[in-house]
């Protein structure tokens, strides 16, 4: 699993993201040029490992989703949260 300093850089990686910590040290990453009203990339990353991206619109991730729309990505690999923030934006983009 990786550790909340490896998904955050793996996040900061995505220039057209913007960061914002609340005041309970979560992270949240917003797409502002998205052209639907949706803006939240991913949120709640925790030092857990913890977080979620939006994944409503990615088909190979619909037996996965959580009822607002976004996958838990608590337990995935570098390659695999580059991948679904990828189609994320990609998705937001299309919708």
């Amino acid at each position: 699993m990786l550790s909340l300093a490896e998904k955050r850089k793996i996040l900061q990686s995505f220039e057209e993201l913007r960061e914002k910590e609340d005041h309970l040290g979560r992270f949240f990453y917003y797409y502002d040029k998205s052209p639907s009203r949706k803006k939240i990339v991913a949120r709640e990353f925790v030092s857990s490992g913890n977080g979620y991206v939006f994944g409503k619109y990615i088909t190979e991730y619909h037996n996965v989703l959580y009822q607002d729309g976004s996958v838990c990505v608590k337990n995935f690999s570098a390659d695999e949260l580059r991948s679904i923030v990828e189609k994320a934006i990609d998705s937001l983009n299309r919708n």
